[in-house]
């Protein structure tokens, strides 16, 4: 049974990263797109609306990934895990916060800019 823990453990991890990386690479595009001057202009009328909108992408995001991590522990519980390894887990939440978050500010203040 642990070993399907661990799996599962794993997996959850797995999910947790690529729903970060699709969140940074739509905000990427979003941004990449916002810099054309042909998007510039359509979007210049809603840039409010869009930027309200790509602040609430991070705030979702980070609830399923809040709710990942929480699972992860879990099923990681009955398993005899380092110390260290949890410490380095920990951080790389963080860190899939912060890329969240920091993506989504990030257009959001080019919107903001460029308006």
């Amino acid at each position: 049974m642990p070993a399907d823990h661990s799996a599962l453990a794993d997996r959850l991890v797995s999910y947790a990263d690529a729903i970060v990386a699709v969140s940074f690479l739509g905000a990427s595009g979003l941004g990449i797109a916002v810099a054309d001057p042909d998007a510039r202009a359509s979007v210049s009328q809603a840039w409010r609306e869009v930027a309200i909108g790509n602040l609430v992408m991070p705030l979702i995001v980070s609830a399923i990934i809040l709710m990942l991590r929480r699972w992860e522990l879990e099923l990681r519980a009955d398993l005899d895990t380092a110390p260290k390894a949890l410490k380095i887990g920990r951080r790389l939440h963080v860190a899939r916060l912060l890329i969240v978050w920091a993506s989504g500010i990030q257009v959001a203040v080019l919107m903001w800019v460029i308006r």
